[in-house]
């Protein structure tokens, strides 16, 4: 999986700068935690809060644990709309003071904006609404801007899977890749094996095993079940009475050239609550033995 930044786009005054944003690995296990049953961070994919920092320069790196009181105010619940697709979610968000109010993160109460203007902007934090860390930032400590009238913050986001995503027909997207996820959840619960991606011709019940922590680089989770991979992809292999004699008669092998990550989801269509499944298919380009794991990367 790949979640891309798109733009941020910064309005002040008469000024508009379009920027890209680091995305943290706290925002990328956010992703990596909900596909598995833990309670280890929040569910929330969606960023709440957009913060604003003034004057001072903030320094990170894609580690980083950068809380709220490192900034010094924020603006939230931006107007929304996402756009889901068979392998990619894209998200546009819109911040900007409510009625000419912000909120203070020196006392958590709505604040006139005014206290802050003509002020150097030095870096933007957009946060989730129940994570106490950023999940992505921006540095614009080298740009002139000042918050000014009419000051607003957009970003466009996406999230994007090269595998190829099959259902019943019932679930039209694979519901992990929302960013508005709030009454969703889509679990990894079994693998499957096949020659076609339409098929799963075997099915293993699984767990995260190897996961990586939240603040690490290369955030991915491998299943298992009580096996360290899962063997025999590709070659067609046959059995042969010896070296040099080839009879047709002899069975192939089990080989399969397709993995597919099968999600068990529950959902809402209105107040009604569903359940279904779905899966996510990738073509298996190595030879013998290979894990079944899941990687979320920065674009």
């Amino acid at each position: 999986m790949r979640i891309k930044n798109d733009y941020v786009s910064i309005k002040s005054g008469k000024k508009t700068f379009q920027l890209n944003n680091l995305i943290l690995n706290n925002y990328l296990h956010t992703f990596i935690n909900n596909i598995v049953p833990s309670e280890d961070t929040p569910s929330k994919q969606f960023f709440h809060k957009c913060f604003i920092k003034l004057n001072d320069a903030l320094t990170f790196d894609t580690t980083s644990q950068i809380v709220m009181q490192e900034f010094d105010f924020w603006l939230e619940n931006p107007i929304i709309a996402e756009t889901p697709s068979t392998n990619s979610s894209t998200i546009n968000y819109f911040f900007k003071s409510d009625n000419g109010k912000v909120y203070s993160t020196e006392t958590f109460a709505k604040t006139d904006e005014t206290v802050y203007r003509n002020q150097k902007i030095t870096a933007i934090g957009f946060f989730t609404e129940d994570n106490s860390f950023a999940g992505a930032v921006l540095d614009v400590s080298n740009y002139d801007i000042y918050y000014d009238e009419g000051f607003s913050v957009a970003r466009k986001d996406t999230i994007q899977t090269d595998a190829i995503f099959v259902s019943d027909g019932k679930i039209k997207t694979p519901k992990h890749l929302l960013f508005m996820n709030n009454d969703v959840t889509s679990v990894v619960k079994a693998i499957g094996l096949g020659n076609s991606p339409n098929k799963i011709e075997q099915k293993y019940d699984v767990v995260a095993s190897d996961y990586s922590s939240r603040y690490e680089d290369n955030q991915f989770v491998t299943f298992s079940n009580n096996y360290e991979s899962i063997p025999n992809f590709k070659g067609k292999c046959f059995s042969y009475p010896s070296l040099h004699t080839y009879l047709p008669m002899y069975p192939t092998r089990n080989s399969y050239e397709y993995l597919m990550f099968i999600y068990k989801t529950t959902y809402y269509e209105g107040d009604i609550k569903k359940e279904g499944e779905y899966w996510e298919t990738i073509k298996v380009n190595n030879f013998g033995n290979t894990k079944a794991t899941i990687k979320y990367e920065r674009r």
